[in-house]
């Protein structure tokens, strides 16, 4: 308990909704929940997207948002600003090309992967009617 008082970081729990008496050490995207994202989402949600509904491409700056992104993450990657951009998942961009590339050549009906592929990538390559 002195360690746990006496560590600088404590008190970055208190940003995340999590349950009383639960030591959580898993860190991939299922994380702990922070308490900022509640508040942005709905505000995103009601104010803007309810609100604004198109206008808000232009109005909160969104179509600027990947690049504005990719910038933060370039500081932390030793890149400049302009040289990251913030774009879906690799799961997501693998599925935008190989769709792309089904109506680049219809004829196409079978795409091979490997058994031992990550499962949405898999799953990207299914039958598509």
């Amino acid at each position: 308990m002195a360690r746990d008082a006496a560590d600088p970081l404590a008190h970055s729990r208190d940003y995340f909704h999590v349950p009383d008496n639960l030591i959580y050490l898993d860190s991939n995207f299922l994380g702990q929940l922070p308490k900022r994202t509640v508040e942005r989402m709905h505000r995103t949600l009601h104010e803007e997207r309810g609100g604004m509904q198109i206008k808000g491409w232009t109005a909160c700056d969104w179509i600027n948002a990947p690049a504005r992104i990719g910038a933060k993450i370039a500081c932390l990657i030793g890149a400049r600003p302009d040289e990251v951009i913030c774009t879906d998942s690799t799961s997501i961009n693998l599925f935008k090309t190989l769709a792309a590339a089904l109506t680049l050549n219809p004829g196409c009906r079978v795409i091979l992967s490997t058994r031992d592929n990550f499962p949405t990538d898999l799953f990207s390559t299914l039958h598509r009617d």
